[in-house]
């Protein structure tokens, strides 16, 4: 059996100046995503880690260099793991910009995936992405445990559908989050949604049972 510990990324300077990312804006990870990135890493110490794949994205980088630091895993970079391409507006983080943002996410939600970003990719080309890449994984690695570092959009967007599971609000993956998929068989399932009890406070949702 294949499990797969997919990561957020530590809070960016992106973050907290509510600047859309895809390729333009590149920040780096703040202090406390420095922190942060620094407990997912002592979490996933005691996993031995055969991979950790991630975003080319400087803060995800950083994130999975904090991970490696700990574990002792290589890193492989993957372009299909970067955040969603919202198209003219990346490296924006002005009103109209998040307005825009917020009403193709509305529009996602509720199940319209073929609305593109304004230049950018509909929420069919995303998961398209993320489950090629999340497929190539699987083939490479039959077994063991693998890391994954990326963002909230294409993890909250396309990992439901992915492993399938409903649709979570993307404020279900905050910074540093840990999802847990198993692959056996042929069959991908969720464990684990969400989790940062690595954190302070504690927030997390076990679907195990389900």
């Amino acid at each position: 059996m294949l499990t797969l510990y997919l990561v957020r990324h530590g809070e960016s300077e992106m973050n907290v100046a509510n600047t859309l990312s895809y390729k333009l804006a590149d920040g780096p990870l703040t202090e406390k995503g420095l922190k942060q990135a620094r407990r997912v890493a002592q979490r996933l110490t005691d996993h031995q880690l055969d991979c950790i794949y991630t975003s080319p994205l400087q803060r995800a980088r950083q994130t999975a260099h904090c991970i490696a630091e700990q574990t002792g895993a290589p890193i492989q970079i993957v372009e299909a793991l970067r955040e969603i391409d919202c198209g003219i507006l990346d490296g924006r983080g002005d009103e109209e910009a998040l307005a825009i943002t917020r009403e193709v996410d509305r529009r996602w939600e509720a199940g319209e995936w073929d609305v593109p970003f304004p230049g950018g990719e509909t929420c069919h080309q995303l998961y398209d992405r993320l489950s090629g890449a999340l497929n190539s994984l699987v083939e490479a690695h039959p077994e063991g445990n693998v890391a994954v570092v990326g963002h909230a959009g294409i993890f909250g967007f396309a990992l439901p559908r992915f492993c399938g599971r409903q649709f979570e609000s993307l404020a279900s993956l905050p910074n540093t989050s840990v999802t847990v998929l198993q692959h056996h068989e042929g069959q991908v399932t969720c464990s684990l949604w969400g989790c940062v009890a690595h954190l302070e406070p504690v927030a997390t949702i076990d679907v195990s049972a389900e």
